[in-house]
């Protein structure tokens, strides 16, 4: 079974590959290509290890609640979410992984089945927000989106839910690497002690697999980025054009952030804009 076949059968899929491990920090479209046996669409990496001082979850050793990675592409989250694993924990750092059609199992015949579907959300994320459903409708995808910060109705009833349904636990080893559905599956992590070191790559892929025609057909409901209507002042084209070269080449998001003085929310609208 090729590894598209089993993240689409499974919602997730494990490997040994220290070689694409060692290649993920340094060449991430070759990997990405790799991976999905084609072109990657686009892509992002980002570092994930923690740091004195550290506020996100990618740079911190707190646990991470469930969420989606749900940066836009031109309307799309990433097909998938590869984590490579260079160094595990001492203790701790488990991925905690929860497939969304549990949830909607778990929810079908009540209210909040169809406020999944119907609730336009405010959907609070540090790369920027988000406005929509929970399930959405984007192209000819459907995608769950997972905020960790709860603030609304929605948000707070599926907390319970997510409580109890049961999760797949893993602790990725060095040379791993853990390919994720990102539309469908909510991932999360476990506190941890000790040097924890992986690289992340966001991908979307050229030829997604095919979409259950029920759920395509009840997701109407689009995400939209409030910031893409908001007036924001962006720098001019060539020096824009500037950081977007580094963000595909794969310099993480937070660090332009940080060299610009932009807000990485603003980062993905250049990456609309000009990749």
């Amino acid at each position: 079974m090729s590894l598209a076949a089993a993240v689409a059968a499974q919602g997730f899929a494990v490997i040994t590959a220290p070689d694409l491990v060692r290649a993920a920090p340094s060449d991430p479209w070759a990997v990405a290509a790799s991976l999905a046996g084609e072109p990657a669409r686009m892509l992002e990496r980002q570092p994930i290890r923690a740091v004195k001082g550290g506020q996100t979850f990618a740079s911190g050793h707190g646990p991470a609640p469930l969420h989606t990675d749900s940066q836009l592409y031109r309307g799309m989250p990433a097909h998938w979410q590869a984590l490579f694993c260079v160094q595990a924990a001492r203790q701790g750092g488990d991925t905690v992984l929860l497939d969304t059609r549990a949830v909607l199992a778990a929810t079908n015949g009540t209210p909040l089945f169809d406020a999944l579907f119907e609730v336009s959300r405010h959907l609070p994320f540090v790369f920027g927000n988000l406005e929509g459903p929970t399930i959405a409708r984007a192209g000819e995808a459907v995608v769950f989106t997972g905020t960790p910060r709860v603030e609304d109705d929605v948000g707070r009833a599926l907390v319970p839910i997510y409580e109890r349904l049961p999760k797949t636990t893993l602790k990725l080893q060095p040379g791993e690497v853990l390919v994720v559905d990102n539309h469908r599956m909510l991932h999360g992590r476990t506190a941890f002690e000790g040097p924890r070191m992986l690289e992340r790559i966001l991908v979307w892929l050229t030829s997604p697999a095919p979409v259950d025609p029920w759920l395509l057909s009840r997701a109407r409901g689009r995400l939209d980025r409030p910031l893409d209507r908001a007036d924001v002042v962006l720098p001019d084209e060539l020096h824009a054009r500037a950081i977007v070269s580094d963000m595909l080449r794969g310099v993480p998001p937070g660090v332009l952030a940080t060299r610009h003085s932009l807000s990485e929310a603003l980062l993905y609208v250049l990456r609309d804009r000009y990749a």
